[in-house]
C-alpha cells in the first residue's frame, strides 16, 4: 500500500553449475525496531523517574532543582535541550532561569508570557504556565500553537516539544519545557512522566517554602530569647492579660 516498512537484507555470492549468483534476503523487522523503540522510551522512563526522586531528595533550593531537573529529562529522556522559566508577577513575561542541551542559543532573545492576551502567551509554555498541564506539541514546524517560534526553532532542527506547568503555594509558579529532534517524540507515557514530575516539583517547592518558614521561626525566637535574658526589665503575658513568665532583670528590679 505505499507505506514505508523497515527491512534488514542479506546477500551472499555463490557459483553454481558454473553460473555466478547473488542470493539476497529481505526481512521485514519493522515490528523488532517498534518493540525496541517502546523498550527505550521503557527504559527513560524508569530512568528520569529513578533520577527525578534522587534530586527532590537531595536538592536543597529551588535553582539547585530546576537545574537538576532539566538535566535529567535531557540526559536520560533523550530530549535536546531543556529548560525552565518564572513569571514576572507584573509584566508576565517569562524569564528562563535554567536550561540544559544542546542549542541553548535558541534562548536568547526569546519571547514567552503567562498572559493570554498577548502571542507570546498563547504557546505551549503560556498555557502549561497557566493551566498547570502538560502541553505536548508532536510536529512543531506544523503546529499552529508554535507558529510563533517556526522560524528560530527551524535553526536549531526542533521537532517536538513538551511544556509543563509547576504550581507552588497553589497557584502557578514555573514551566519546565524541552524540545526534541523527532516528530512525536513525546509519547503518551511520557507526557503522564512529566505531569507526574510536575506535582512532584511543586510539592518539592512547597517543602522549600515551609522550610524557609520554620526556618525563619525559629530565628525570631532566637532573637527573643536573647533580648529576654538581657539585664532590662520584661515580662509575657498571656491573653487574659496575666504575667506568665519574667525574665531575671524584672526579678532583680522588683
Amino acid at each position: 500500500d505505499g507505506t514505508p516498512i523497515d527491512v534488514e537484507t542479506t546477500s551472499n555470492y555463490i557459483v553454481f553449475n558454473g553460473r555466478e549468483m547473488d542470493f539476497s534476503f529481505i526481512k521485514d523487522v519493522t515490528q523488532l525496531k517498534e518493540r525496541a523503540r517502546k523498550n527505550r522510551f521503557l527504559t527513560q522512563i524508569y530512568s528520569i523517574l529513578f533520577h527525578t526522586n534522587q534530586a527532590l531528595l537531595q536538592c536543597r533550593t529551588e535553582a539547585e532543582l530546576f537545574a537538576r531537573i532539566c538535566q535529567i529529562v535531557v540526559a536520560d529522556g533523550g530530549a535536546a535541550l531543556g529548560w525552565v522559566g518564572t513569571a514576572d508577577a507584573e509584566s508576565g513575561v517569562i524569564r528562563v532561569q535554567a536550561s540544559f542541551g544542546e542549542g541553548r542559543e535558541y534562548l536568547d532573545g526569546i519571547k514567552v508570557s503567562s498572559r493570554p492576551d498577548v502571542p507570546e502567551g498563547r504557546g505551549p509554555s503560556g498555557m502549561a504556565f497557566r493551566e498547570g498541564r502538560p502541553i505536548a506539541v508532536q510536529d512543531f514546524l506544523a503546529d499552529p500553537l508554535t507558529a510563533a517560534w517556526w522560524e528560530r526553532a527551524e535553526r536549531f532542527g526542533w521537532k517536538a516539544s513538551a511544556s509543563i506547568g509547576i504550581r507552588r503555594g497553589g497557584g502557578s509558579y514555573a514551566v519546565f519545557s524541552f524540545y526534541h529532534y523527532e516528530v512525536h517524540a513525546f509519547t503518551d507515557p511520557i507526557v503522564e512522566l512529566l505531569a507526574e514530575m510536575a506535582r512532584n516539583i511543586g510539592h518539592a517547592l512547597d517543602r522549600f517554602d515551609l522550610e524557609e518558614q520554620r526556618n525563619q521561626a525559629e530565628a525570631r525566637l532566637r532573637v527573643a530569647a536573647k533580648v529576654f535574658d538581657s539585664d532590662e526589665a520584661m515580662f509575657v503575658l498571656d491573653a487574659g492579660r496575666h504575667i506568665v513568665k519574667v525574665n531575671e532583670g524584672f526579678t532583680r528590679a522588683t
